[in-house]
């Protein structure tokens, strides 16, 4: 990102899309380091402590992140061994809900 941030140098409205909350923060690192924190905003994914607490940060730059929630995991997982132990079908596929978290509902979907 640091080489990033040198070669669009003029560049102001910066959007960046990370793949996890590691890369958000490391993101938001050099962005810091490099005095171009305004220019941009940053989207992570898994809503990993760390990146929740820069959400609460007024002004932060890590606008949200999609919440993967693996805490609930287990209750698709229960759900579905017990159809199998009644032999019920079981649908092809199951799938968690993901959550977009940000400043508006980290405290709701993560209260800390």
């Amino acid at each position: 990102m640091a080489g990033a941030l040198q070669l669009f140098k003029s560049a102001h409205k910066l959007a960046v899309i990370c793949f996890n909350d590691d890369a958000a923060l490391g993101v938001l690192a050099a962005a810091r380091a490099a005095g171009r924190e305004k220019d941009m905003v940053i989207v992570g994914q898994g809503a990993d402590r760390q990146v929740r607490a820069e959400i609460r940060r007024p002004h932060s730059r890590i606008i949200g992140s999609t919440a993967f929630r693996p805490e609930a995991y287990g209750e698709k997982l229960v759900e579905l061994a017990l159809k199998l132990l009644r032999g019920e079908p079981l649908p092809p596929t199951t799938y968690i809900d993901h959550t977009f978290v940000d400043a508006e509902t980290v405290d709701l979907v993560y209260p800390e």
